[in-house]
């Protein structure tokens, strides 16, 4: 059996999930969580085999606990499941070290698909989202990539933290600051914190 965690803020959603999970005589749902805090909480006390993971919770972001999910479970093994189909968006979400990512225009089959592969340990990409990786790798390869460190400044950024306050919370200088924050611009060809901004809602940054 695949025990498996639901992390997703509507409970609606969540009850379709179980509902067509459980058609599967494989998978057992061992529990439900509608926020970050209640996932952290209930996987010290339980492990599941997968994490179901709705990107965006109530009131955050869904992509700060992976890698705290990451330290506590001995073989992490998340699925993200979201609306957001932008490629850079979704490589960063592997490389904070999810196996699994599943667009909300996916199948139940690809679902089902997603979740075995991921049981066994192997990463996966929901169908549809397949063709837009091929087609969009190419021309992302030339383009410097955005790293995690970055991706810390810009979330803080659409937080509304000022420099200093962003030098506070992440143990670096104002400086180092300025320096992200330039690469960041020019690898987004950017000018401002305002397309900072629009970036960072169309990427679920916020």
């Amino acid at each position: 059996m695949i025990k498996i965690l639901l992390v997703e803020d509507h409970k609606l959603v969540r009850q379709a999930w179980r509902n067509l999970l459980l058609t599967n005589n494989e998978i057992v749902i061992i529990g439900e969580a509608e926020t970050g805090e209640e996932a952290l909480a209930f996987v010290r006390g339980s492990i599941p085999d997968i994490i179901l993971l709705d990107i965006n919770l109530k009131g955050e972001n869904g992509s700060v606990i992976i890698p705290t999910l990451c330290n506590i479970l001995p073989h992490p093994k998340i699925i993200v499941v979201s609306m957001n189909t932008e490629y850079s968006f979704v490589k960063t979400m592997f490389k904070l070290g999810v196996l699994g990512y599943i667009s909300k225009n996916a199948s139940l089959e690809d679902m089902l698909t997603g979740i075995a592969e991921v049981a066994k340990g192997n990463k996966y990409l929901s169908h549809d989202l397949k063709q837009v990786f091929i087609d969009t790798s190419v021309e992302e390869t030339e383009k410097p990539a955005i790293t995690l460190k970055e991706v810390e400044i810009i979330r803080l950024i659409a937080q509304g933290f000022q420099n200093k306050e962003i030098a506070s919370k992440l143990l670096i200088s104002e400086k180092t600051v300025e320096g992200r924050k330039t690469s960041i611009y020019r690898k987004l060809q950017i000018k401002n914190n305002l397309g900072l901004l629009k970036y960072a809602n169309d990427n679920g940054y916020v």
